[in-house]
């Protein structure tokens, strides 16, 4: 009985074990981004005081990441894209929260045309709008 025991109490260990080197090593702990096919896995991180600011922080950042490499990329410029929010994690830091998230942009083959809109911005909104886009 005692073997039994230890048997199940090994197996129990070692599959907490390998879940927790999996939530380790997924993509966006380890990768800025990956392109598979007509797929961008994108992924970005927040930092905050709360951890709903931290999450939305990591999702602009996967999204700032996806539109960095599509500016520079000839087969994504100018084509038709969706997105589909997969998966966050969010971890509790000395000062606040971390947040990983990962979203996956399908770029089509169909062409659309984009109209520029020309604006301007006061600098005092500039000065926030860069603050905020710096990773602050």
């Amino acid at each position: 009985m005692e073997v039994i025991m230890l048997l199940i109490l090994w197996t129990f260990s070692a599959a907490i074990m390998s879940i927790a080197h999996a939530d380790e090593n997924w993509l966006c702990t380890s990768e800025a981004s990956q392109v598979q096919g007509d797929h961008v896995l994108s992924c970005g991180v927040g930092e905050a005081k709360t951890e709903n600011v931290a999450r939305d922080r990591a999702f602009e950042s996967a999204h700032m990441e996806f539109r960095n490499l599509c500016k520079a990329s000839s087969n994504c410029r100018g084509h038709a894209v969706s997105v589909e929010p997969r998966r966050t994690t969010c971890a509790e830091t000395k000062n606040g929260y971390k947040c990983y998230r990962m979203l996956v942009f399908t770029v089509s083959h169909e062409r659309v045309e984009r109209t520029i809109v020309k604006y301007t911005v006061a600098p005092e909104a500039q000065a926030i709008l860069d603050w905020y886009f710096d990773g602050h």
